[in-house]
């Protein structure tokens, strides 16, 4: 079954690279990061090959993860389109499946869009505010009791805020909010980085912060940082 899974993810990104709009005149540019967590519940490292083409006014961004845990290997795809309308107003969608290394689950998919505006855009400062809904299906290896159903699937309103602010030529750091108001929980998260610029490419610290709430009430808090490489081309 993972054999397929893989074969199948592989098919995804084919199809999703031939039916982006490849202008004979767009500029398209590559990355390869890799990401190790250091500590938090999300443990486990990461390889992501992504292609971007910010040709104004459509942007595109595609990409393949690799997902190494503890508890085996997964895979991912994604696409995540931005269209402006003028220079600080866009609109934006996202695409993703990823595999499970879980006996249980088979995948998750993921469809999203919304309404952004990029409030700062300078040489040193970015900021910009995103609200959309998204739409996520988790597909399960077999059937679940009561409805005997093996998809379950969960509609969300979600809202961030993105910041960067350069301290040098060679140091920048970010910030990130993010909210999920979902059918079964509310999820508020804060992302905290710093970027070192290296030849090649980059190195990045990350701290994540992240609050549940289930409809039941109970909450959970977890915590987490890792260290990525990115190397551009």
């Amino acid at each position: 079954m993972k054999a397929i899974q893989r074969q199948a993810l592989i098919a995804t990104l084919i199809g999703l690279c031939s039916a982006l709009p490849l202008a004979v005149h767009a500029e398209w540019t590559g990355n390869i990061e890799g990401e190790q967590v250091l500590d938090g519940d999300d443990e486990g490292s990461r390889i992501r090959f992504k292609m971007s083409n910010n040709q104004r006014p459509f942007d595109q961004e595609v990409y393949v993860d690799w997902f190494r845990t503890d508890a085996g290997s997964s895979y991912g795809v994604g696409y995540d389109p931005q269209y402006w309308f003028t220079n600080q107003t866009y609109v934006f969608g996202t695409a993703r499946l990823r595999t499970s290394s879980s006996d249980l689950v088979e995948n998750v998919r993921t469809l999203g869009a919304g309404l952004g505006i990029q409030l700062l855009d300078s040489n040193t400062q970015e900021l910009s505010a995103e609200i959309g809904a998204i739409q996520t299906a988790t597909k399960f290896e077999e059937a679940l009791p009561p409805d005997n159903e093996d998809t379950f699937t969960e509609n969300a309103t979600t809202a961030n805020i993105t910041g960067e602010q350069s301290i040098s030529d060679l140091l920048k750091l970010g910030l990130s909010l993010n909210y999920i108001d979902g059918e079964s929980s509310t999820t508020t998260a804060t992302s905290a980085s710093i970027k070192l610029r290296i030849p090649g490419g980059s190195v990045v610290y990350n701290y994540r912060l992240r609050n549940t709430e289930l409809d039941g009430g109970e909450k959970t808090e977890t915590s987490g940082s890792s260290v990525s490489f990115e190397y551009d081309f």
